[in-house]
């Protein structure tokens, strides 16, 4: 009754109802203890639960009803002797708080002091039992059923974590055979808990003394987190089974992202580049020296090329055509095997091996300060559907060997003089020749004239 407040922990409460409960049982054993009278007596009809009422105590307060809560009972008698001697201890609370009473706890609890070891059970499957809350079954060392691995070793045992809350956490589920730790809470069986899974001589540690520098999360499907640690080596990888890779290393300066087949991305700080890969395709960007450049080409030998530094920039064929734009040298290049047109600031060459063919639908002008056609070897021949004219200031026409012109009818017009010279000059026509003049015509020779005919007319 002095209104303090009794605190006990553990218990196997689940539910707020069966808490009161126990909690209702405790104030009764603290309350039907706080006055206990022990006492000696020759009444044998004493029994634990039986009341009595005691008297002629010297403390009048003390003559009461009473209740028996325990009775020793001792008797016997003297070899020889005709009397039996009969006595007993007796423990007893006032009656008025026999409502109250409630024994205390006598039944004896196991306890499991320290750790053990278990092994994790899956029926027969890949993956251990987990329950809906990741609880695990384990077989203890212990158990002496004789059976192995049917999910019925323990109850779900918990399994402690880096890290768990509501719907977040760390968790690497084991398989049938990993080795758990486990230990009792408060010692009681009742209460298993996993403390954590060890390696053993069938479950090796991914760490061992060949690769003590690296650090390594790898799961049971083979997914792997590697971060090394090696002095001066120092990289990161994250890889799959298939060998999907992504891997930053500090030694090489380079981040690479990787698939399992020939296609990869790779970041080069050291070399100032990055690459695309895809097959036997390939792109690369480059600021190496101050180069600035970028770099595409295709399994087949095609390749595009722009330089920055070089203020350049080039396409290539897989079989060696090329165009080639220089602002460097204001120059644009395009070139086959045969041929080459070079483009500059100084004009444009055409340099071919082959035929050079010109085909429009309409007109073709070319223009020039001046305009040359030259054949080394061979001829040089126009052609025209219709007319072929040619209008300049002074026509020019010379031939080293001969000079032929040969058409329906030609006609040669001048606004003052038409002039041929030769060493030897000859008009021919095949049915009439004719030459007339508007003002005079004249024929004169430094030797002989003939004029000859089957019929001359001189008028």
């Amino acid at each position: 009754g002095c209104g303090a407040t009794v605190y006990q922990y553990g218990g196997n409460c689940k539910k707020g109802d069966e808490m009161q409960s126990a909690a209702e049982v405790l104030y009764k054993q603290i309350v039907s203890q706080q006055i206990v009278m022990n006492g000696t007596g020759n009444k044998r009809g004493f029994r634990a639960g039986m009341r009595f009422n005691l008297k002629e105590h010297f403390r009048n307060d003390f003559n009461v009803s009473c209740l028996l809560t325990g009775v020793d009972h001792s008797g016997g008698h003297s070899n020889g002797a005709e009397s039996h001697v009969y006595r007993n201890e007796f423990t007893c609370i006032p009656g008025e708080r026999a409502a109250c009473f409630a024994p205390g706890k006598s039944a004896f609890v196991p306890k499991v002091h320290g750790i053990f070891t278990g092994m994790v059970e899956s029926d027969d499957q890949e993956y251990a039992c987990l329950d809906e809350m990741g609880r695990y079954k384990i077989r203890l060392p212990f158990d002496a059923s004789g059976k192995k691995n049917d999910c019925a070793g323990s109850k779900y045992i918990r399994l402690a974590q880096p890290s768990s809350g509501t719907q977040y956490g760390i968790h690497f589920p084991s398989k049938q055979g990993t080795e758990m730790v486990l230990a009792c809470v408060d010692g009681d069986p009742s209460k298993p808990l996993g403390l954590g899974t060890i390696p053993n001589a069938n479950t090796i540690s991914p760490v061992v003394s060949t690769n003590k520098q690296q650090n390594i999360i790898r799961t049971a499907g083979g997914n792997e987190l590697l971060m090394d640690d090696t002095s001066g080596k120092q990289r990161v990888r994250l890889i799959t089974p298939r060998s999907f890779c992504l891997e930053m290393d500090d030694e090489k300066g380079l981040l690479l992202l990787r698939t399992s087949g020939k296609k990869h991305i790779v970041i080069d700080e050291k070399n100032s580049g990055i690459s695309l890969t895809c097959g036997e395709n390939t792109l690369s960007i480059s600021s190496k020296d101050n180069e600035n450049c970028i770099v595409i080409s295709t399994g087949g030998g095609h390749v595009i090329r722009t330089d920055d530094k070089g203020k350049r920039m080039t396409l290539k064929s897989g079989k060696g055509l090329i165009i080639d734009l220089d602002d460097e040298e204001e120059k644009i290049v395009l070139k086959d095997k045969q041929s080459t047109l070079s483009l500059d600031k100084t004009g444009i060459v055409l340099n071919t091996g082959g035929k050079l063919q010109l085909n429009a639908d309409g007109e073709i002008e070319i223009s020039g300060a001046n305009l040359y056609l030259e054949s080394s070897s061979g001829e040089i021949g126009i052609k025209a559907a219709q007319a072929l004219k040619a209008a300049a200031l002074n026509i020019e026409q010379k031939a080293t060997a001969g000079y032929k012109i040969d058409a329906l009818q030609v006609e040669t017009n001048a606004k003052t003089a038409v002039k041929i010279e030769g060493m030897s000059t000859e008009i021919k026509g095949n049915v009439n020749l004719k030459a007339s003049a508007g003002a005079s015509a004249e024929i004169s020779a430094g030797g002989m004239t003939t004029v000859k005919g089957g019929i001359v007319m001189i008028n």
